[in-house]
């Protein structure tokens, strides 16, 4: 395979993430924001079962291969046709090189990957993939989306974050972990710990007495107001859920949608193997989200800060030819601007938390707490 040296290098990013996390509505958002800024950008849809796309996009894989006709034809599941477009698609990569050349000097390039999550932590075709469009000359960065909603619920973030540092180990890429849609991160329910906990996923054993509950924050405006669940010492309360460890596992249909038909032992085994994840996510202690709302313009900038800083783009000669020099000037302000906005993290947490967060009511030393815990 020839690398593509003449026309220098191209930069990128490999977005992924589990389905419904935002992966297409943050290419377009990120699209639209570079173009805005006279940076030169293209976006490759990589999604075979995406094929009502929202926005124009530059190259599209379901020109070359459909999941619904993949599916009639060789009788597959949604899960099984992915697998095989991925497969296919590996196969084929001159064509993907073919359209790649074709961009006439967008160097940057976003490529919008499947959703199934089997694709990054069992199968071996997505990695090969990139591996190849790294060696032809495209310096790319992984940028993992989660949806902000799993914050809620203790389990599911135990099980995001333990997919997020699967995903980096097994792409070996450059690796950012974006929490999405953070401007509703509360619309599932007040979280029990301030939003740096979420992002910098420290001591995370401190989300097992909440995993099968969902721990809401009670409002004292609404003390008359009858519950479903128990309240603790700060004033959180805990929904206890039917099967859950707290209502002794034992679920629907006599036990057995709680995966046992004896639930105490049911409940204690669920507990072991969430101790034994927080421990292997701690051991590693590789994973931190940043904080984004693609709708605004202050943290679209602080995750293009970090994800440039990994996949090291400068500004080369195509980008100069293409802009001028009063784009170019401009340019260069923009690329000045993002290195100088990626504040550090605590500061830009707090300040996302100050604006999609309602934590007026909420007693200062309960969240203290909370955190002493």
């Amino acid at each position: 395979m020839k690398r593509n040296l003449i026309h220098g290098p191209r930069f990128g990013q490999a977005v992924i993430g589990p389905p419904g996390a935002g992966k297409t509505t943050y290419c377009h958002g990120i699209a639209r924001f570079l173009s805005a800024r006279g940076r030169p950008v293209a976006v490759v849809n990589l999604d075979p079962a995406n094929d009502k796309l929202p926005f124009p996009v530059d190259i599209d894989v379901s020109e070359l291969v459909n999941l619904a006709d993949v599916m009639e034809t060789h009788n597959l599941g949604p899960n099984g046709g992915l697998v095989y477009c991925m497969d296919y698609l590996e196969q084929n990569f001159d064509w993907l090189l073919e359209r790649l050349e074709a961009l006439q000097g967008r160097r940057y390039v976003l490529f919008d990957f499947p959703g199934q999550v089997e694709l990054y932590t069992h199968g071996e075709a997505v990695q090969r993939l990139l591996q190849r469009l790294e060696k032809w000359g495209c310096r790319l960065t992984a940028v993992h989306l989660v949806d902000a909603h799993h914050c809620s619920d203790a389990g599911k973030f135990i099980s995001a974050v333990l997919i997020s540092l699967t995903t980096m180990v097994r792409l070996e890429l450059p690796h950012v972990n974006v929490l999405s849609k953070v401007d509703l991160v509360e619309s599932y329910g007040r979280l029990a710990f301030d939003l740096n906990f979420y992002t910098d996923v420290v001591d995370v054993q401190r989300l097992l007495p909440y995993v099968g509950t969902r721990s809401t924050y009670k409002d004292p405006g609404r003390e008359g107001e009858e519950g479903g669940g128990r309240e603790d010492e700060n004033g959180w309360e805990e929904e206890v859920r039917e099967g859950s460890i707290e209502d002794g596992g034992e679920g629907k249909r006599d036990g057995r949608e709680a995966g046992t038909s004896g639930g105490g032992r049911f409940a204690r085994r669920y507990r072991k193997l969430n101790e034994a994840l927080c421990e292997l996510i701690e051991d590693f202690s590789l994973v931190a989200f940043h904080p984004l709302n693609i709708q605004d313009a202050d943290c679209i900038e602080r995750v293009l800060a970090v994800v440039d800083k990994c996949n090291g783009y400068l500004l080369g000669a195509e980008e100069r030819a293409l802009v001028g020099r009063e784009g170019e000037a401009a340019l260069l302000s923009t690329l000045s601007g993002l290195a100088f906005r990626a504040q550090p993290d605590a500061d830009r947490v707090k300040d996302v938390q100050d604006r999609y967060m309602d934590i007026e009511d909420r007693d200062e030393n309960s969240l203290s707490k909370n955190k002493a815990r």
